[in-house]
Parts: C-alpha cells; sequence; structure tokens
C-alpha cells in the first residue's frame, strides 16, 4: 500500500468492536416473539427465554397456525387459515425493526454521558 499511495500511508486503525446486546424475551405471542429473536440474531447477540416461555410460545403458535376459520361444506373436515404464517412473520419483522430501534437507543444514551465526561475532561484541561 505504502509503493501505491506513498511512505505516509498509514494503516487504518483498529476498530473496537462493540459488545453484542443481549434481548430477554419479554412476551410469548407469536409475532412479538419472534420478533425479539430476529432482533438479537440480526444484532449478532444472544436471546434470552425460559423454557416456560419457549413452551408458551410453542403452544400459541401451534394453537394461531392450526386455528379454525370455519368448516369445508364438501368434506366437513376443519378449515384453516393458510396465510396465517405469513401474518405472524410480517408482524414479527416489524416488532424486530422496533426492537433494534429500541436497543440501538439505548446504546446511544449508555454512551452520551462518557462523551459529556470527555468532553469536560477536555474543556477543564484547556482552561488551565
Amino acid at each position: 500500500m505504502r509503493r501505491q499511495y506513498g511512505e505516509k500511508w498509514q494503516p487504518p486503525e483498529a476498530r473496537q468492536e462493540k459488545a453484542a446486546p443481549e434481548i430477554a424475551c419479554t412476551s410469548t405471542e407469536p409475532a412479538k416473539y419472534l420478533g425479539q429473536y430476529f432482533a438479537a440474531v440480526s444484532l449478532g447477540g444472544k436471546f434470552k427465554a425460559t423454557s416456560e416461555q419457549a413452551a408458551q410460545f410453542a403452544q400459541k403458535m401451534e394453537e394461531s397456525l392450526y386455528e379454525k376459520i370455519g368448516v369445508s361444506q364438501k368434506t366437513g373436515e376443519a378449515i384453516t387459515n393458510p396465510f396465517k404464517l405469513s401474518k405472524i412473520c410480517n408482524e414479527a419483522s416489524q416488532h424486530c425493526k422496533e426492537t433494534i430501534k429500541g436497543v440501538r437507543m439505548e446504546a446511544r444514551k449508555a454512551e452520551q454521558p462518557e462523551q459529556k465526561l470527555e468532553q469536560q475532561l477536555q474543556r477543564g484541561r484547556g482552561i488551565k
């Protein structure tokens, strides 16, 4: 690189990787649970849910997917909504976006006091 750009070229400084967030489960409703899980995966973090929460989610998801919306007049069998999974996924995607936005806002709030302290220290040094 120095041959190409000259002797003044410096390699970029190594970036400090931010710690991946840990998202705790707050709801066992299928769309919200999946949204929080997707957010954790998207941010490279961890998703924490208790075994009870996971079991409740699985039960609610199954009930939701197999919810009967009617009875077939020809066969007499129960009819389920074939678009229910798609609807849940769309809602989960929206909840994922909201969760990511919330996590990022919390991270910014946590960084602000440190930045203010640094600015105050720098100002104090300049005054003396």
